[in-house]
């Protein structure tokens, strides 16, 4: 993927279900909302480098177990894990304190 590609913008990969990804690009800022929704073969487990998570960006991804979120900012609206019914935790760095807003 090119190193110019930043955002994965909403239903970036909706309905994917045969997409499997361990993890974000190094590029990626944003994660649309439901950016994600559907991928139940994805494994990513960090957000590396996202700053940026919108609405339900991993809808019903049952794959995911475990997420850390690293240098995050702002996550925007909810249930961005719903759906997500293998996953167990959901981790903030120290000093990745986000501001969520509902």
């Amino acid at each position: 993927m090119s190193s110019n590609v930043t955002n994965f913008d909403r239903y970036a990969f909706y309905g994917c279900s045969n997409l499997t990804m361990e993890e974000l690009p190094d590029s990626i800022t944003n994660l649309g909302t439901y950016a994600f929704s559907g991928c139940s073969n994805i494994t990513i487990n960090s957000s590396k480098n996202v700053t940026s998570m919108s609405s339900s960006a991993f809808y019903n991804c049952t794959s995911i177990t475990a997420f850390t979120v690293k240098n995050i900012c702002g996550m925007n609206g909810s249930s961005f894990f719903y759906g997500c019914s293998n996953l167990e935790t959901v981790t903030f760095e120290q000093g990745s304190g986000p501001d969520i807003y509902f």
